[in-house]
């Protein structure tokens, strides 16, 4: 069965190399290829994030062989949904689920009754919870098939991809 789809992998890339960030608590820069090495995204994308991501605020980055990136701003004062917002758009919380336009509220989709109440609880969700409460989240251990339990300090892109061609 396949996951759910709400946000693009850019906006999961930007929360994962936050957290990662944030977990580091470096007082140096760090090199993207570190971040990309720990979290799994590959090194070109995170590359190319740097910029929205500075753009944002979210972090600093300095070129060189010193260089890297930095948080420029407490994990804890980042929320999800300014990420979201910062990748996905700052109307993306009204988007309507099912037609083209913007879900105003006052009139919707067959769904927006039932929908509704749902985006209000995911934007609240997003809006109290930090990077700074990603990075200390605990993640349970992953599930293999036929090994039990095996535990990861982060799930890789990679290590998805071959856990799925392993179980065909």
């Amino acid at each position: 069965m396949g996951g759910c789809v709400l946000y693009s992998q850019t906006t999961k890339y930007c929360v994962i190399a936050l957290a990662d960030l944030a977990r580091r608590q470096a007082d140096h820069g760090v090199p993207v290829r570190a971040i990309a090495r720990e979290t799994g995204i590959p090194a070109p994308f995170l590359a190319r994030l740097v910029s929205v991501l500075v753009r944002a605020g979210f972090v600093t980055a300095q070129r060189g062989r010193d260089g890297g990136l930095r948080l420029a701003r407490d994990p804890a004062q980042i929320s999800l949904a300014d990420v979201v917002r910062t990748t996905e758009g700052e109307t993306y919380f009204e988007d309507c689920v099912l037609t083209l336009g913007r879900c105003d509220g006052t009139e919707g989709c067959l769904l927006h009754a039932l929908w509704g109440p749902t985006r209000d609880h995911v934007v609240s969700f997003l809006e109290g919870t930090t990077i700074e409460a990603v990075a200390r989240a605990k993640r349970p251990p992953e599930r293999t098939k036929g090994t039990g339990t095996k535990h990861k300090s982060m799930a890789t892109a990679s290590g998805v991809a071959k856990d799925r061609r392993a179980s065909k």
